[in-house]
Parts: C-alpha cells; structure tokens; sequence
C-alpha cells in the first residue's frame, strides 16, 4: 500500500492482489483513488469540496504517480472516475498531457473488456499507466 495524505486529502495506491485456489494473481497491478477524508474521519470518491483547487491537486497526483512508478516501474496503477464527470475530466487531462506522459509511461485504456493504447476521445472504462 502506498498513500499520500496531504491538504487536499488522500491518494491512496492499493495492490489488487488477490489469492485464489490459493495462488495470487494480479501481482503488482495497483488501483489510484482519490479521496476527500469527511468530518467524521470516513473517506469518500463522491465528496466535492469545490476548493477551485482541482488543478493543483491533479498536478499532486501526477507527482505522486510518477514518484511511485519510478520507484516500482514494475508495477501498473489503473485508475478511473467514481462518476462520468470524473472519468471525464481524467480523460481530457490524459489527452491534454500525453506527450508528457508518453516521455516516461504507456497509458492505456480499457474498454469493452478489451485493453488498448490511449486514444484521445475514446470513453474508456478504466484507465491504466506503467512505466515504459
């Protein structure tokens, strides 16, 4: 497990690993969440905060995703919207930076249960990043 906790909440990565008939599969696949921590010390991924902040915060987890994946560039983080208006906005911050992104790691998406290279305006269902 890897978190971050900082002012604009926590960003958690948590292995996927799971064992069954005894064997672990999904070894080193990570999922990103995001997540507000509430008053009563609950996490959410549907809180907004409404702080005019969101572009400092998604400069936050891009560092913190670079940071994980450099120092475990064998693992893949897959990560996706708690609603359509986040995996929206994902999508287009994607877009936006995928010259960057492409310098250092392969961004895919999935969609229809099948896994392919990052398009820009394509609505994929979950996305995925790992190290080049």
């Amino acid at each position: 497990r890897f978190v971050s906790v900082n002012l604009y909440g926590l960003i958690l990565l948590k292995s996927l690993t799971k064992f069954q008939n005894g064997r672990k599969t999904l070894g080193g696949v990570y999922n990103l969440a995001l997540l507000d921590v509430l008053e009563d010390g609950q996490y959410s991924d549907l809180s907004e905060t409404n702080n005019n902040d969101f572009q400092v915060v998604m400069a936050k987890v891009i560092d913190i995703l670079k940071d994980f994946l450099n120092e475990f560039p064998d693992k893949i983080v897959t990560f996706k919207g708690s609603d359509e208006k986040r995996q929206r906005l994902y999508r287009i911050i994607i877009a936006r930076e995928l010259t960057t992104i492409n310098k250092s790691f392969n961004i895919f998406g999935l969609i229809n249960e099948s896994i392919e290279e990052f398009e820009q305006n394509v609505k994929y269902e979950l996305f995925i990043i790992k190290s080049r």
